[in-house]
């Protein structure tokens, strides 16, 4: 049975049997830990991202929600050149841990995603709403698939 650790980050059957049958000392936290770590500060620097993108956006004063589109969208891009590489093994380990679920995880904002829609609904713009739904669903695999080709 395969794990997903968030962004396709995957640990097979075998290396999870082979960890729980290791001898503890403490290598095990240390990674644990590491892994924890670099997860907090990519996922501050995909944040960073995302923030700077509604910032740049701001002054547009859009009646659509487009900097969180354009943050779901290049985080997506981003995320299929990552799986790409991974697929390879040209990246592995730590760095994959930092830039998927770290960047990739803080610059993607489902949360938000999801609260402008819902505003988008209270105040009755149901085509908006809709339309954000579409858009960034369709889109945002397409820029995940282009990401994906791009590097492969």
């Amino acid at each position: 049975m395969d794990h997903t650790f968030g962004c396709g980050l995957q640990r097979d059957e075998r290396s999870e049997r082979d960890e729980r049958d290791e001898n503890f000392n403490g290598s095990r936290a240390v990674r644990t830990m590491y892994n924890y770590l670099l997860v907090f500060i990519g996922g501050g620097l995909g944040s960073i991202c995302r923030f700077g993108i509604g910032h740049l956006l701001a002054g547009y004063r859009f009646q659509f929600p487009w900097a969180t589109f354009a943050a779901n969208v290049a985080s997506c891009f981003v995320l299929g050149a990552l799986v790409a590489l991974s697929m390879k093994e040209r990246i592995t380990g730590p760095m994959a841990v930092f830039f998927m679920a770290g960047f990739c995880g803080g610059f993607s904002t489902f949360s938000t995603f999801t609260n402008e829609t819902f505003q988008l609904l209270l105040a009755g713009e149901l085509f908006k709403a809709t339309a954000n739904i579409f858009l960034s669903l369709v889109v945002c695999l397409a820029s995940l698939f282009v990401g994906m080709k791009v590097v492969g």
